[in-house]
């Protein structure tokens, strides 16, 4: 008997579909908001790269005027993936013309976004591919290019091998190769590690402990060609899952998930950057998580560590699993122990954190953190000068990877679990702030007033709600 092979491919992910959306970023001037679809479950043949207009998504969430009790299924869907959908009926959720501007498609398994300081191209690394991909992108209409020309949002297409960079030909005759499990992905202006060029660095953290540098050089209001692999070392603690650089120093950090350190990688750069031989990494030595317990003799478990954003103010903040917690540090008193000033306790399983600092006129400037507790399904919001929890956005479903759009007052939250992008308005926590109304809450089961008292609200949904069982 003959046996045949049979070629399937699988199917492309539907037109402006959610699919376990895992990586988010503003657009520099806060025109876009970039989404990373990883289609975790592997139902679909890739993952996807979309582009949302947020003037059109915040005038048309406004306008949905969802009642804050049914703002977990209200709101809007773009009219790509309301095309191809059956179950809308019944739902208060309105397809928008103009809500998704570009989409095209990249491998699975995205575990991170970040956009050149210009607006001109985001980076992603991809775990399926073991690749760094990056998409050209118009800052001035948010299209998307990999290859192909601009890529409408009805249209979408694969981006091409060239945009997905591992081996390229200069790092193959160095005998350099990309690491497998790229991570976390953090990015900066070449200007402010060297004088010989402007571009973009681009520095990956991998989850065996190891670390890569790109270079990506610029040319006028274009970059030259494809980012370069310039090195790569490894190790660093095990399980790290992201990488910050840290603006005093230029140290890039990396927190683990299971070792009790935060790794710490400095980048040496050569003012010619046509001889990148002369530019490497280094490791910059290991800081031992100390001064808290993390229920275990060796293991520890942190999430994601970002520095105080304003001038002048000397912190850095680490979310931890172990304990739950947002840890605050002072990293010049860092040296190879964590100084820790303050540790305020946070909802189970931390998983995600954004700091902004908002300017309230008389009332001077506000530092918040803003974290994602997936398995407590909330956001928790942190004062950072009074060192407490103010608020609590509750009932999210699966809150993970969220960006702050301060010009809006408002952080949008990617729901992995309900494969939704959650709006989130912080007009009444301000307004309560600035009444001097805050309450101190804590743990899993604070007072029940902290519901309403200086939390933000949630305005409703991009896309439609899904449970994991039906995605199955």
């Amino acid at each position: 008997m003959a046996l045949g092979a049979c070629d399937n491919e699988g199917a492309p992910p539907p037109n402006g579909r959610l699919a376990f959306p895992a990586a988010l970023a503003v657009s520099p001037d806060g025109s876009f908001l970039y989404v990373a679809n990883s289609n975790f479950n592997l139902r679909y043949n890739s993952g996807s790269l979309q582009t949302y207009d947020l003037a059109v998504l915040n005038e048309r969430i406004d306008a949905a005027g969802c009642p804050e009790s049914q703002a977990d299924s209200c709101g809007i869907i773009s009219a790509e993936d309301a095309a191809t959908r059956d179950d809308l009926e019944g739902l208060a959720i309105e397809p928008v013309s103009g809500l998704l501007r570009s989409e095209v498609r990249i491998g699975s398994y995205a575990d991170g976004l970040e956009v050149s300081p210009d607006g001109r191209r985001v980076y992603l690394p991809v775990r399926s591919d073991a690749n760094l991909t990056y998409v050209d992108v118009d800052p001035a209409t948010g299209a998307l290019d990999c290859g192909e020309g601009p890529a409408p949002a009805g249209a979408p297409y694969d981006c091409r091998d060239a945009f997905r960079r591992g081996d390229d030909e200069a790092a193959t005759l160095r005998g350099i190769e990309l690491p497998a499990d790229p991570v976390g992905v953090t990015v900066g202006e070449l200007s402010s590690v060297t004088s010989g060029g402007e571009g973009s660095f681009v520095l990956v953290a991998h989850r065996a402990g190891r670390a890569s540098l790109f270079f990506d050089p610029r040319a006028g209001e274009g970059f030259q060609g494809p980012p370069v692999l310039v090195h790569t070392l490894s190790g660093f603690p095990e399980e790290l899952v992201d990488v910050t650089i840290d603006p005093e120093t230029g140290l890039g950090w990396m927190p683990s998930a299971i070792d009790q350190l935060i790794g710490r990688v400095g980048l040496a750069v050569d003012d010619q950057l046509d001889e990148i031989d002369r530019s490497f990494l280094f490791d910059a030595g290991d800081l031992f998580v100390g001064d808290v317990d993390t229920g275990s003799g060796t293991l520890g478990d942190t999430r994601a560590i970002r520095f105080d954003p304003r001038p002048g103010v000397r912190r850095a903040y680490v979310l931890s699993r172990r304990p739950r917690a947002l840890v605050v540090i002072d990293p010049d008193d860092s040296t190879f122990e964590l100084d820790v000033l303050d540790i305020i306790e946070v909802g189970a399983g931390p998983s995600r954190l954004a700091v902004e600092a908002f300017d309230r006129g008389e009332g001077g400037e506000r530092a918040l953190a803003f974290i994602s507790t997936f398995t407590s399904q909330a956001i928790y919001v942190v004062d950072l000068d009074l060192g407490r929890l103010v608020g609590i956005v509750r009932g999210l479903g699966g809150p993970f990877e969220l960006t702050v759009d301060a010009e809006r007052e408002r952080i949008y939250v990617l729901d992995f679990r309900q494969s939704v992008i959650r709006v989130i308005d912080l007009a009444p926590m301000f307004a309560c702030l600035d009444r001097g109304e805050a309450l101190e809450c804590g743990g899993d089961s604070p007072d029940p007033a902290c519901t309403a008292e200086c939390s933000p609200v949630q305005l409703g949904v991009v896309g439609r709600p899904v449970a994991v069982e039906e995605l199955r």
